[in-house]
């Protein structure tokens, strides 16, 4: 068996997984505030990985215009259109067979129309949920991200991350934890989920280039856990 179609197997597997976990973010969680930023989503907005569809309630179909949904399973998306229809959000939500990577993404809204050469950013609203901490090259996305994105537009965040062992809330047995879970090979049997990485600091950067976001808050929670979380905010200049 060669190594494609074991990553055939392995990613068919994660989203008939993923049916039945769903993404179980919801208002009275520890990440409840991610839940008001999505409330908040507005204008054309790209949903990143939006798996079976379970957090498609959070969305107000009266504050978006549009939304494009980038995922990559084909396994989720008969649950995702499903949920679509269920949350009244049908003609507003579209299904993007496509990831949130730029050798991905850019070439499926190209087809879609939605997409020119040499067009800036499109985007009023990107939404980020647990899906940074999958990408292959996360800098190279987040800096794809940050070009289609409007001037003055959001990108929301909900992404579990690295325990900041050395900060007073976190944990050395947290972290080491993580780093086990990683040696046993978590990434590869959870679609490429990665333990150690600053999420927030990397979307941070992505706006070094302007001179920084017009504004950027980030909360961090479980900061103690094994899988703690930074939920943010972060607005393009204009």
């Amino acid at each position: 068996m060669g190594i494609t179609n074991i990553s055939t197997i392995r990613d068919d597997a994660f989203g008939e997984l993923w049916k039945n976990i769903g993404t179980p973010t919801r208002a009275d969680s520890p990440l409840r505030r991610f839940v008001t930023l999505q409330n908040n989503a507005s204008g054309l907005v790209l949903d990143l990985g939006p798996g079976n569809g379970s957090q498609l309630e959070f969305f107000k179909p009266e504050g978006v215009k549009a939304i494009y949904g980038a995922e990559p399973s084909s396994a989720l998306h008969g649950p995702l259109e499903e949920a679509i229809k269920a949350k009244g959000l049908s003609g507003k939500y579209h299904v993007v067979h496509c990831g949130a990577e730029k050798a991905s993404l850019v070439p499926a809204l190209k087809d879609i129309g939605l997409l020119q050469d040499g067009q800036p950013g499109v985007f009023d609203t990107i939404v980020c949920s647990k899906v940074l901490c999958c990408v292959p090259n996360q800098k190279d996305t987040v800096d794809g991200l940050y070009e289609l994105l409007k001037p003055g537009g959001t990108l929301i965040m909900c992404e579990h991350i690295r325990n900041r062992c050395e900060t007073p809330k976190g944990s050395i047995l947290s972290r080491s934890i993580q780093i086990i879970f990683t040696f046993i090979g978590w990434p590869f049997f959870l679609g490429g989920c990665h333990l150690n990485r600053d999420t927030a600091q990397v979307v941070e950067a992505a706006a070094k280039k302007d001179g920084g976001w017009e504004s950027a808050e980030v909360d961090y929670v479980v900061e103690w856990g094994s899988i703690p979380f930074a939920i943010g905010q972060f607005v393009k200049k204009a």
